[in-house]
């Protein structure tokens, strides 16, 4: 159980709230990224390999921020870790308005990286708090359901790319100057939230302090579970950007649908809309089922999805590519919770770790994209199919329910 919030502080339910919504900010930016592939593509005239270089800018800095934003959350605690973190991202929307002046696609990149930054340290402080912000036992389905929020803006993005982004691009020949006003939206917004937050009298939870030898790598390299469940997320994570990276392309095919970027756009928010309904159904799921289980089913599933769209046409290729964002919905909780099961004081650190794991976001869909550059993009999608293979593995494994994630009994400071 987590100590009871003190009086002067927002009660435990309210937080949730709260936290949860920044579940929804970070799934909304980063699933914009996908509008951004394909809009880069067309104003700059680049190749598949080349607009990947979106998810591969994004997703290393992701990387490369991971420890260092798990230092700052040990510092700074989580309440003031998610106002800092949220403020690096609303910074980083006037970077995408600078670039939109200038036309350059180098400048775009370094907002990416910026914006990137601030969402791998809101990641790694949310993630863990919300876990702790109530009951330990039901850990994995809060997680679940700040991740069902998390889908719904995911959901939402590329609709959003469709209404305010593309038609910029095409009906007005405005070329880069269309991203000004759409991300000088959004960073009025970030910057609301980085107030709302900054105000709030959320609770201030710490992370436990253990030794120096406890937080260790060394220590963390020695948890099997935990290695092979960050394995899994890193080719998860490359499955999943690869695919959404892609998936307007490939709903523009003519051998697909030969829909408009446009078109295709509002049918890829059917993807991540799969993944919203899988969270909240997969809520009280959780609650009975054997996670693990689950995890193997889906990842088998999802497999079977691509391969048998790539072997398709028409219609039936589309529904069954989108389908694939259904199957991914649970994947992320029952990982995360089942890889950090016994953790004690290294969960931070370990959640850290899966943080480390997106860059399997940045690598995987820039191989996907030199194999559609060079043996046509359909062909490419066979990479993110064998990428839920370790997921399959890992649910058959470790078949044993995970037990609280709060284990590492935080601190509480009034």
């Amino acid at each position: 159980m987590t100590a009871p919030a003190p009086s002067n502080s927002l009660s435990l339910r309210a937080s949730v709230v709260l936290v949860t919504s920044l579940f929804f900010t970070w799934g909304f930016l980063v699933s914009l990224n996908d509008v951004l592939v394909s809009a880069f593509r067309q104003v700059f005239h680049l190749s598949y390999s080349e607009s990947t270089a979106v998810q591969l800018t994004f997703y290393l800095t992701c990387f490369a921020v991971s420890y260092p934003a798990s230092r700052m959350v040990s510092r700074l605690g989580y309440r003031h870790a998610l106002t800092v973190s949220l403020a690096v991202m609303a910074c980083a929307t006037l970077v995408f308005a600078r670039a939109s002046s200038h036309a350059s696609f180098q400048l775009f990149l370094a907002a990416l990286s910026l914006m990137a930054a601030g969402i791998a340290a809101l990641q790694t402080a949310a993630s863990p708090y919300v876990s702790l912000l109530g009951d330990a036992s039901n850990a994995p389905s809060r997680y679940s359901l700040a991740l069902a929020v998390n889908s719904l803006g995911s959901m939402l993005a590329p609709s959003f790319g469709a209404w305010a982004i593309l038609p910029r691009l095409t009906a007005s020949h405005a070329g880069s100057a269309g991203f000004r006003t759409p991300y000088l939206a959004i960073g009025a917004g970030l910057f609301a939230l980085v107030i709302v937050v900054a105000v709030a009298r959320l609770p201030d939870l710490r992370p436990a302090q253990a030794s120096r030898q406890d937080v260790s790598y060394r220590a963390l390299f020695q948890q099997r579970r935990l290695l092979f469940g960050v394995g899994a997320m890193f080719f998860y994570v490359g499955a999943e950007i690869a695919i959404g990276g892609l998936l307007i392309n490939y709903l523009c095919l003519g051998s697909t649908l030969g829909a408009t970027r446009e078109h295709a756009a509002f049918l890829a928010s059917l993807y991540n809309g799969g993944a919203m309904i899988g969270r909240f159904v997969g809520f009280p799921l959780l609650r009975r089922a054997n996670p693990q289980r689950i995890l193997a089913v889906l990842a088998t599933t999802a497999t079977l999805c691509v391969l048998l769209s790539v072997s398709s046409t028409g219609v039936t290729a589309a529904a069954l590519m989108l389908a694939v964002g259904l199957c991914n919905s649970l994947m992320v909780p029952i990982l995360v919770t089942s890889a950090l099961d016994g953790l004690g004081p290294l969960i931070d650190a370990g959640s850290g770790l899966f943080v480390a794991a997106l860059v399997g976001g940045a690598l995987l869909p820039s191989v996907q994209g030199h194999i559609a550059d060079a043996a046509g993009l359909r062909f490419s999608f066979l990479l993110p199919a064998l990428c839920y293979l370790p997921s399959i593995f890992f649910g058959l494994k470790y078949k044993g329910r995970p037990q609280p994630l709060a284990a590492s009994g935080p601190v509480l400071e009034g």
